[in-house]
């Protein structure tokens, strides 16, 4: 996620030997927003993705100054994998399709949860959208978003093909009566 720095003290113009100079590394994040940062201070080195400053100061007795700089940990994009897309009815359930995504690199820290959401209101066939985001409580989602374009995804409940077993009383024999052969729940 972040990037170390060296800062090493400039050469000292008279022909002496570069002194050797300790640095105090200080960072704050921005509680705030750009426009109005509220910096507070951090007791260690930020790894989360948000908006930074670090103070370099010289700690020395000879030297002085101190250098701020600003800078930004940005979330990590992930793509979104879908799983089948052409879904079969199922009158108990309202089907969605799966969703995955892999991280390229991770520091170890884990991954946060993705849930899918569907604007299928009831089991019936039909196309619907399929929404993926990570879990607003997993903390880990913080450090991560979706790339553009894969947070959604059209899918298809296909109906249930179904081959209906008809049977006639007496089987198969109708009489001619000159009007349209009607068949009746219980010959069905």
């Amino acid at each position: 996620y972040g990037t170390d720095y060296t800062v090493s003290a400039p050469a000292v113009s008279d022909g002496q030997e570069t002194p050797t100079v300790n640095f105090t590394y200080t960072y704050y994040e921005n509680a705030g927003t750009t426009e109005s940062p509220d910096w507070k201070k951090l007791e260690t080195k930020p790894t989360d993705a948000g908006d930074y400053k670090v103070e370099i100061s010289v700690n020395d007795n000879k030297y002085t100054g101190s250098k701020e700089y600003e800078f930004t940990i940005a979330k990590k994009q992930v793509e979104v994998i879908w799983g089948d897309t052409a879904l079969a009815y199922d009158p108990a359930t309202i089907k969605t399709p799966s969703a995955t995504y892999q991280l390229l690199e991770c520091d170890g820290s884990g991954t946060p949860d993705l849930t899918v959401t569907t604007d299928a209101t009831n089991t019936n066939a039909g196309t619907f959208t399929a929404s993926a985001a990570f879990s607003e409580t997993d903390a880990l989602s913080k450090n991560y978003e979706l790339a553009a374009g894969t947070a959604t995804k059209q899918y298809t409940v296909s109906p249930k093909a179904v081959a209906p077993a008809i049977t006639l009383t007496p089987a198969g024999e109708k009489k001619y009566t000159g009007s349209p052969v009607t068949f009746t729940a219980a010959e069905i």
